[in-house]
């Protein structure tokens, strides 16, 4: 029972989870009083420090991803100078005398035409990746492969950071997955070297997702059952309040070396706590692990004031432990199978473009508000504040309402906003702006629903076989993304219209998926 006095009651929601029966359609009632949260409380002033703690991790995630759109910002090129002419003929007299403008690859330099292989670059912003690996003219499709070197590190990060944490524990896979974040995001502000630099970019793609990956699962385990789903969201909300951190930080630095620093070192302060960071009691609970977990438990009974029974030993080692996509209650079950039956394959293909389209358009959309027009701090900043507003909104409705509902208007919306960039007439850039910002802050409250919804849509017997499976496709689709920005060169509008015909695909999927699979959708 819950002490009726507990601080943060208001999260709890009235709806009952409900899960399906692995034999028969009959729903049974996930009691979602497991023997951890009866003893220890459902959410206490314990689940609540460390939910708030681990929470700042999700900062990093976003950190390492967008920063790249502010250290690659665009500024004025042109064929270099001579060493020995740059001190006697200003840049000006240059551009004259070799028929250049700006963004010139070529010139015309002692009566030839030259293809340029050195620039110089304007001073209007600071030192850019850009500008250090001349990544400009022929070498300019290498700024969409460095781009894409984190996104595949974050595309391969869901097959294995889970599997390894099932096996070795969410902590410790937590805090080395952090740690590489910390060594290797410190390492990329002192390369010189280009390849080098791709490499490090997929290992920190790898690192940083693995971290948001294992804070969110850590961050739900250490709550009640009923409880996760509200917890997940809020943690969720934490990704705007970065994007507002970032900006920031890029307001005051603009050399990109300093803003790789300034993502990376003050984040070794989290790994200061990692003798004080609690393994997830569910963890040790299912690999028997009974003596950290009656160690554990005192501490969040006692800050949660709660008494512990004289024989908690004796009902941990009682409790039936969960076996998720392995077994039923009598047989192997093959997960595969399952998912692709008659009665799951709509959902389960339905939440692989859900995740596809909506992970895409988040990221295409937050890396490109840099680009939009205006100082690109303040975009991403005004973004965040909204962002953060409609995903708080999001949560509340979702208390009342459903996940379907709020994801099913985020991807709409959102798409509606990205087609109507096409009708901004040329010239217009606050137009661009406004229907950028509002149409990735609308994806940003559905991107935050989306694992939340995926995990009610999919019985516990397959739940981790289709997520994995889903976020695979949005890693897929993470490596795409900076391609489609390469066609804005050839067609102006075609990267935001794709976004456009991404949403409604994405709201198509979501009308498709089959409540009855997993019962009611409401949040539990």
């Amino acid at each position: 029972m819950v002490n009726k006095s507990n601080p943060f009651n208001f999260l709890k929601t009235q709806q009952s989870v409900t899960i399906t029966n692995t034999k028969s359609d009959e729903k049974v009632q996930d009691e979602g009083h497991d023997v951890i949260s009866r003893y220890t409380g459902h959410f206490g002033w314990w689940n609540f420090i460390w939910a708030f703690i681990l929470s700042m991790y999700q900062m990093s995630v976003g950190f390492q991803i967008f920063a790249f759109s502010f250290q690659t910002q665009k500024k004025d090129f042109w064929c270099a100078r001579p060493d020995d002419l740059k001190d006697t003929i200003n840049v000006t007299t240059w551009k004259l005398m070799t028929n250049q403008s700006d963004y010139s690859c070529s010139m015309f330099y002692e009566g030839n035409h030259v293809k340029c292989d050195t620039f110089e670059f304007s001073d209007e912003i600071g030192h850019t990746i850009v500008q250090d690996f001349n990544l400009v003219c022929d070498r300019k499709n290498f700024l969409a492969t460095i781009e894409t070197c984190i996104l595949v590190g974050s595309s391969i990060a869901p097959l294995f950071s889970g599997w390894l944490s099932d096996k070795f524990g969410r902590k410790l896979i937590l805090m080395l997955s952090a740690t590489i974040q910390l060594i290797v995001g410190t390492a990329i502000a002192f390369t010189t070297s280009l390849p080098l630099l791709m490499v490090l970019r997929f290992i920190i793609g790898y690192a940083s997702l693995s971290v948001g990956i294992l804070n969110a699962i850590l961050v739900m385990e250490l709550s009640s059952p009923k409880y996760r789903t509200i917890v997940g969201l809020i943690n969720m909300m934490v990704a705007p309040v970065g994007n507002i951190v970032l900006a920031l930080i890029t307001y005051f630095l603009t050399d990109w070396r300093y803003i790789q620093l300034a993502i990376s070192v003050p984040f070794v302060l989290i790994l200061l706590l990692w003798y004080w960071i609690p393994q997830s009691p569910r963890w040790l609970l299912v690999m028997n692990k009974y003596d950290e977990l009656i160690i554990l438990m005192e501490r969040m009974a006692k800050m949660n004031k709660k008494t512990l029974p004289n024989d908690l030993r004796m009902i941990l080692e009682q409790t039936p432990k969960e076996s998720e996509g392995e077994t039923d209650s009598n047989n192997k079950i093959n997960p595969v199978k399952i998912a692709f039956s008659k009665k799951y394959y709509i959902t389960t293909i339905s939440l692989i473009i859900l995740f596809w389209t909506n992970v895409g358009m988040y990221l295409a959309l937050s890396s490109h508000i840099v680009e939009l027009g205006g100082n690109g701090s303040f975009n991403m900043g005004i973004a965040g504040a909204i962002e953060l507003v409609i995903t708080a909104l999001a949560v509340i409705i979702a208390l009342k309402l459903n996940l379907k509902l709020i994801l099913l208007t985020a991807m709409i919306s959102s798409a509606i906003c990205c087609l109507l960039i096409m009708a901004v007439p040329q010239g217009h850039p606050f137009g661009v702006r406004v229907l950028g910002i509002t149409a990735k802050c609308l994806i940003g409250a559905g991107h935050a629903c989306i694992s939340p919804y995926a995990a009610q849509m999919v019985p516990t017997h397959i739940r981790n076989f289709v997520y994995g499976l889903a976020n695979f496709s949005a890693g897929i689709s993470l490596i795409i993304v900076p391609y489609i920005w390469l066609l804005e060169d050839r067609i102006h509008h075609l990267p935001t219209t794709i976004m456009g015909i991404y949403g409604i695909l994405g709201a198509l999927g979501v009308i498709l998926i089959r409540n009855k699979d997993k019962g009611d959708d409401k949040v539990k």
